[in-house]
């Protein structure tokens, strides 16, 4: 994906895979793509759009097709490669006390 210009995160982290969802809508990521045995195997994704909400839940694409339609959608758009590590157990977790 990076190769075509498409910043990607990894949640390595170990908690359970609700809570990974959970998380990453509240970072406003707009694909979370779940990859298990199953899509390995099949080269299968499932994806869950932000922008579609509940109705993009679970959408099955083809690992290819999927990525080729992310870089058509950001053809034009500048892109830079993410500052942080890719996955989300290396990086910096800021919080702020009160």
């Amino acid at each position: 994906m990076q190769e075509k210009g498409i910043r990607a995160e990894i949640d390595d982290r170990e908690i359970m895979l609700k809570k990974k969802v959970v998380s990453a809508g509240k970072m406003w990521v707009p694909y979370i793509l779940v990859v298990g045995d199953r899509e390995v195997a099949s080269r299968k994704l499932v994806v869950r759009s932000r922008e579609d909400g509940d109705e993009g839940k679970g959408k099955v694409e083809g690992e290819e097709e999927f990525i080729e339609r992310l870089a058509r959608m950001l053809e034009g758009y500048p892109q830079q490669r993410l500052p942080l590590p890719c996955l989300l157990s290396q990086q910096v977790i800021f919080s702020r006390l009160l």
